[in-house]
């Protein structure tokens, strides 16, 4: 007999659909709308996008603990999707101004509607656990297909009809997602806010002067660079001393774990800082350097955007058969090994940007265009290597009760790779004053990315016989 997924599947995954065009639309687009539209300078630009990312990171940690506790799951993705539409529509303003306020509707929004969108499609399958995975396969198909789109359409948009048009689209494609959402949302689920019998404060009132407080120190943030190094600072700190005291309280055994674990966080966060280039000093080099004109046309810059996401997609298919080979002979060792892979797929990308930045490669009409795209196909087979062992590791060594910690840390890792991202996407010019007037400046900067990744790699292997011993343990 035929299964028939639960009919909410379909709302809540047209909400992921729209989410994943606009908010990759977004950090793809970002850096090339502050340089081109608002002429801030690149390092400046690469600011803007090291804090987004950073937020975008952090923001689904504090949103799924509100509707946890605050306010129901449909609440909080009924909120974030708000959020999201007035951020796209505020970006529509060219006016400088309106750019940290944008950006922090924007986070904010995304903080609610990504852990909450989820966490209802786990709920609709009950116990179903077969079927579950099923369902949460169809909701992150239709994710990456919006995260294909979203940049190819909205980059043709603003390169022919202007940027504030672009996110206006933006908006009104968030907002098709929220009447679907809204729509089907009570024939299917239901679920009930359990803090108003908690607190004697209004459940919204808590939530909206919270939540103010959250976008007032989100628009710092965004506005000051002091404030955002000084936050990440004293975060890694304090997570850096809980992470002691974790460790402390448990025994040998697991001490061991959770420190060969540590280390294959710190692997991800390296690649993820190099790949996060692909919104950053990649989408630069194509829309300066590379010469897009086919056959008489132009293809705008934004396009190559989707090459990342669409090699991500199809990388799970081209690496299975080399991972379950790799998980048969390395048996334990086969985290630090994957990692090792990832990296160096990643470090062969960005040997290939290298070589396609160079100025007499450049000139041989297409050539750069195919290193773009080789380029990218390293990079996304490298995240599919690496982003999911590392969810696998944490659920197979850290204790039962520290998973959702350590899911949290490893959150935060990835919003440290935002900021050294955009450290590396202005890597160039820290040797020297001249810039983008350099024409190797992009083949400097990929060099450098090259070399870190490479170097961490070597590491990997150099640690690897002790490592796999700590995991053994």
């Amino acid at each position: 007999m035929k299964y028939a997924h639960p009919k909410g599947l379909f709302s809540l995954s047209h909400v992921e659909l729209c989410t994943g065009f606009v908010s990759f639309a977004l950090l793809s687009l970002l850096v090339l709308y502050l340089i081109h539209q608002l002429h801030l300078p690149s390092a400046e630009a690469y600011r803007y996008y090291g804090v987004l990312i950073s937020l975008t990171y952090t923001m689904p940690v504090l949103g799924g603990y509100y509707c946890d506790h605050f306010i129901s799951k449909r609440a909080g993705v009924t909120l974030g999707v708000v959020l999201l539409v007035i951020g796209n529509f505020i970006l529509a303003d060219p006016e400088p101004i309106a750019l940290p306020l944008g950006l922090t509707f924007f986070v904010t929004g995304l903080g609610f509607v990504k852990p909450n969108t989820m966490s209802i499609v786990g709920d609709l399958y009950t116990h179903d656990h077969h079927h579950k995975e099923i369902g949460f396969t169809l909701f992150y198909a239709l994710l990456n297909i919006g995260a294909i789109a979203g940049p190819v359409v909205l980059g043709i948009v603003g390169h022919l009809k202007g940027w504030s048009i672009a996110f206006t689209i933006n908006g009104a494609v968030m907002f098709t997602g929220l009447l679907v959402f809204l729509l089907h949302y009570g024939r299917y689920y239901s679920d009930t806010p359990r803090v108003v019998k908690r607190y004697p404060l209004s459940t919204w009132f808590v939530t909206i002067v919270s939540l103010a407080v959250i976008m007032a120190l989100e628009y710092g943030l965004f506005r000051e660079s002091w404030l955002y190094r000084g936050v990440l600072l004293i975060s890694t700190i304090l997570v850096v001393i809980g992470l002691v005291i974790v460790g402390a309280k448990q025994r040998k055994k697991q001490r061991l774990h959770l420190l060969g674990l540590i280390i294959l966080i710190l692997a991800a966060l390296i690649f993820f800082s190099a790949e996060l280039q692909f919104g950053s000093s990649l989408i630069v080099f194509v829309s300066q350097a590379v010469p897009r004109t086919i056959f008489g046309v132009t293809i705008p810059a934004p396009v190559f955007v989707g090459l990342l996401p669409l090699f991500v997609a199809t990388g799970a298919v081209t690496m299975s058969p080399f991972y379950k080979r790799l998980k048969k002979h390395m048996r334990a060792g086969r985290y630090l090994h994957r990692c090792i892979v990832g990296l160096l797929l990643g470090a062969f990308g960005f040997l290939i940007f290298a070589i396609s930045s160079l100025p007499t490669v450049i000139t041989v009409p297409g050539l750069a265009i195919v290193g773009l795209i080789l380029g990218n196909f390293f990079l996304g087979n490298g995240e599919v290597t690496i982003a999911p062992i590392i969810n696998a590791a944490i659920t197979e060594l850290a204790p039962q009760k520290l998973q959702s910690t350590f899911m949290g840390v490893y959150y935060f890792a990835m919003a440290l790779s935002g900021y050294f991202a955009a450290l590396l996407a202005s890597a160039a010019d820290w040797l020297g004053p001249h810039g983008h007037h350099n024409p190797y400046h992009f083949t400097t900067t990929f060099i450098i990315i090259l070399c870190v990744l490479l170097f961490f790699a070597f590491v990997g292997f150099a640690i690897k016989p002790w490592l796999t011993r700590l995991i053994n343990a």
